[in-house]
């Protein structure tokens, strides 16, 4: 992935494709995201309120085989096109203090990544 950078408030997170892989769609006080670099140890999201991520923007990091790491204070949600197999293939380690929205196999790869089993 490239070294892009997006910080501050950005509502609406714009269309799928407006919007750089990875970095969801999203509503919130604060968003921030990185498209990795050795200095940042990899691709990784941070969000302060509503972060969506959809297939869209997670095929990238599994094609890549890089994985992306998220944080989010408020909610994550998991789009129902996102597949667990996706979901544990792309995703990092996911810090979350919140909600996680999502079908229960999806949000279960999410509990994995974020207990550091993934």
């Amino acid at each position: 992935m490239s070294n892009s950078w997006r910080i501050g408030f950005f509502p609406g997170g714009g269309s799928a494709v407006s919007r750089i892989p990875g970095s969801g769609r999203h509503l919130g006080l604060f968003h921030f995201f990185a498209g990795g670099g050795e200095r940042l140890g990899g691709p990784r999201v941070v969000e302060l309120g509503y972060l969506k991520l959809e297939r869209y923007d997670l095929e990238p990091f599994r094609a890549s085989e890089e994985s992306l790491r998220v944080r989010v204070l408020g909610v994550l949600r998991l789009d129902n096109d996102l597949s667990p197999a996706l979901a544990e293939a792309a995703l990092g380690r996911v810090q979350v203090l919140g909600w996680v929205r999502a079908d229960s196999r999806t949000a279960a790869v999410v509990r994995s990544k974020a207990s550091g089993d993934g």
